[in-house]
Formats: C-alpha cells, sequence, structure tokens
C-alpha cells in the first residue's frame, strides 16, 4: 500500500500493481487439484516476464501448515490436494516491487480462516494513512481476526517497501507491537496471517 493521495506515485509503481491485479485475478483459476505447485509456479513467473516485468523473488506456494516462504523447485512432482495454499509472488518494474499473495481453500473446510485474513487485510488498509503507528494497524489486524475466532501469527508480519528492496526495515506486525510512525510516501505489504493453531 502507497501511503498518501497518491501523488508522485511512481508509474512503474503503478505498472506493476496493474500487473499484480491481472495475475491475482488467475491464481485461483491455476490452482486446482491434481496440479503440480511447479507449474503453478513457473505460469505465474511468465506472466509477469511476458507482461514486461520480472519477478521480484521465486513464486512461493505454502501449504497447510506452511506459513510462508516455500518454493516449489526445478522437478519437484508435488501436486495439489485437499489442500489450503498460500500463493505468494512479486513484481519488479524497473525495481519498483509489488508484494502480493492469494489463498485458496480446496479443503472446502477452511472458508472462514480465509475470509478472517482477507478482512483483517480490509480492516487493516482502512485505518492506514500517514502519522499512524504500526501498533495501532497490528491493533486491528488482531482484532480483526480474533473477532473471527482464530489467532493472528505473530513472528510474521508486513514490512515497508523500496525501490529495489523489498523487505527496507521497517515491520508491520499482525499483533499490537512496534513504533513506526507511517509517513508520507511510504510503501507497505500488508500481509495478515491467520491461523487455528497456537500462532506463533
Amino acid at each position: 500500500m502507497f501511503i498518501g493521495e497518491g501523488k508522485g506515485v511512481e508509474k512503474d509503481f503503478l505498472d506493476g500493481q496493474r500487473i499484480a491485479e491481472s495475475i491475482h485475478g488467475m491464481v485461483e483459476d491455476l490452482v486446482k487439484p491434481g496440479e503440480k505447485l511447479i507449474l503453478v509456479a513457473e505460469t505465474i513467473e511468465s506472466e509477469i516476464i511476458g507482461a514486461g516485468a520480472k519477478p521480484a523473488f521465486p513464486v512461493n506456494i505454502s501449504l497447510n501448515y506452511e506459513a510462508a516462504h516455500r518454493t516449489p523447485v526445478f522437478g519437484e512432482e508435488t501436486v495439489f490436494g485437499k489442500d489450503v495454499v498460500k500463493v505468494d509472488f512479486g513484481v519488479d518494474v524497473n525495481g519498483s516491487l509489488i508484494d502480493t499473495a492469494k489463498t485458496i481453500d480446496l479443503t472446502g473446510e477452511n472458508g472462514k480462516l480465509v475470509e478472517a485474513a482477507e478482512q483483517a487485510l480490509e480492516d487493516a488498509l482502512s485505518v492506514m494513512r500517514a502519522g499512524k503507528n504500526v501498533r495501532e494497524i497490528g491493533k486491528t489486524i488482531a482484532d480483526s481476526i480474533t473477532a473471527k475466532g482464530f489467532k493472528p501469527v505473530e513472528n510474521l508480519c508486513g514490512h515497508s517497501i523500496a525501490s529495489y528492496s523489498l523487505h527496507d526495515g521497517e515491520e508491520l506486525p499482525n499483533t499490537e507491537r512496534g513504533n513506526y510512525v507511517l509517513q508520507e510516501g511510504d510503501v507497505f505489504a500488508v500481509e495478515p496471517f491467520a491461523s487455528t493453531g497456537r500462532a506463533s
């Protein structure tokens, strides 16, 4: 998310955002039972390149209890089954970086968990503005997730983004902690993680 009124937002950033949104809309069609994880990752990366950008990082596809950062490797035969799937990908347009993710419930049993994370994202975005402390945003995320009966994951969080720097030093927590105050022109990846477990 870009903090501010949109003035001075680089064209490359907006182009990256458009590419990410387009691919984001494809993910649910790509993730199907029986499909190989590696083929989905390769398809997403090909779409990014075909749009004139570069992957900001290797596509991550995490299953079930893997909260984040699992990357399928070349030759891997793992296929989707009755899984909760998180697809995390990034777009790089001349150093302007977009980091986004989509969660798909293939179990038919965890829709409320997915909804909790999506609602927490919406709630966080609604309060983000210059002058807001990340502690307050973290509380908003945690309150939103717990209100749905789940737990926020404490040791994973959103982060600031700068030119050519995906994790630029500031954290956006999923709980009430931190002291950074959002500044005009900041760019943050907002990453609510909801869990049915201990969520530590």
